[in-house]
């Protein structure tokens, strides 16, 4: 039990000193960053009398100690501000993104854990099922963003019909969601169809295991225990 605890706790502080400097840098990086966010707003015509009260409002005029804690403030009470371009509040901009993003996220996780067991199963079934599971573990290898154009242009050629872009897409949408679902399911699909291939085969050498076989067993059954 005190192993396990000094490991949550060491955890916890690398998931806190994690968050600090991140926090730290993307502040630092917006502060140096080029570019008058009072400006951007009210645009290249406005006076400098009118930039420099906007920039009053919005705390820029402030110490960057001071506008850190702020900052720090208006996160701890999720208020992330406005948008320097619309003036929308940016909490509802990303609860609006929030819903597409983890219905992505869900569908790619759930076709990742059907794809890793159908092709664990042919694995098992069939000779020519191994190439394929030889095959599916390159999607490890190469990168998402790269799978993601890979996929955009072939299905561009051959499904010009299919929508090759997320742009738009909502929970209903579901021809949107196709494609950016299954690029994202790429990689987990590799990963867990090899972690899974790594669990059956120690499965298999289990005396139940092979005990189950030497009674004749059913291959169906052995795999589904497995």
């Amino acid at each position: 039990m005190a192993r396990a605890g000094r490991n949550v706790l060491a955890r916890a502080v690398e998931a806190i000193t994690l968050i600090a400097g991140v926090l730290v840098f993307s502040f630092i990086l917006f502060k140096v960053a080029p570019g008058d966010p009072a400006r951007i707003m009210l645009g290249s015509s406005a006076t400098q009398e009118s930039v420099e009260i906007l920039r009053k409002e919005l705390g820029l005029d402030r110490s960057l100690r001071v506008q850190f804690v702020d900052d720090l403030r208006r996160l701890a009470r999720i208020d992330l501000g406005r948008s320097v371009v619309d003036r929308r509040a940016v909490s509802s901009e990303v609860a609006e993104k929030f819903a597409v993003t983890a219905t992505l996220g869900g569908l790619a996780a759930l076709l990742s854990i059907a794809l890793a067991y159908l092709f664990n199963l042919l694995g098992h079934f069939f000779r020519r099922g191994k190439q394929l599971l030889r095959i599916v573990r390159l999607g490890a290898a190469t990168p998402t963003y790269f799978n993601g154009v890979v996929a955009a242009l072939v299905v561009s050629e051959l499904l010009p019909a299919l929508p090759i872009s997320g742009q738009g897409a909502t929970i209903s949408s579901s021809l949107h969601l196709l494609l950016p679902v299954c690029v994202i399911a790429a990689y987990p699909t590799a990963t867990m169809t090899q972690i899974l291939q790594e669990k059956l085969q120690w499965a298999s050498t289990l005396s139940h295991a092979r005990a189950a076989e030497a009674f004749g067993i059913s291959r169906w059954s052995t795999f589904h225990h497995a």
